[in-house]
């Protein structure tokens, strides 16, 4: 009896060492878990960081693209907009151009007309005096003829008038 009473206490004794070591493995266990846990939490927060570090760098890229297009398209814009200033200033001066040479055609067409009238004028002035002058030589040319006659006329009469003497 006794041996089973040491037995029985020996497995009494063996049974609270397992059950101490039973709740130090389990409390071991919970640490451990609480570890895996905290371990698993570092390596999903350090994937999301990795991820995020990616997404950001994409999104680094992206903006310097974005921001070169928009360089470009400023620059694009900004000479388009001189281009439309220039060709806008060249319109107005062409619409004054268009304005004085339409003025000056005017007044061209006002001074061909008066200088038409004054041509006119001048024509019949030449030709009045062309006339005039073909009277004059006519005029001359009959005096001429008149004195001839009258000096035939007086010859013939002289000469008659010795006939009859």
């Amino acid at each position: 009896y006794q041996q089973l009473e040491q037995e029985h206490g020996n497995l009494m004794d063996r049974l609270q060492t397992l059950e101490r070591d039973g709740f130090s493995l389990s409390e071991e266990r919970t640490a451990l878990r609480a570890e895996l846990d905290i371990a698993k939490q570092k390596i999903q927060d350090t994937e999301r960081d990795r991820q995020l570090a990616l997404m950001h760098e994409k999104a680094g890229r992206d903006l310097d693209f974005v921001s070169s297009q928009l360089v470009q398209e400023t620059a694009a814009c900004t000479a388009a907009k001189q281009n439309y200033q220039q060709l806008e200033q060249e319109h107005g001066n062409l619409m004054d151009r268009l304005q004085t040479l339409e003025r000056d055609g005017f007044s061209l067409s006002e001074e061909r007309t008066a200088l038409r009238a004054e041509l006119d004028i001048a024509k019949q002035k030449i030709q009045d005096t062309e006339r005039d002058r073909q009277l004059a030589l006519m005029h001359e040319k009959a005096g001429r003829d008149l004195d001839f006659v009258s000096s035939q006329l007086v010859q013939e009469t002289a000469a008659c008038t010795a006939a009859k003497q």
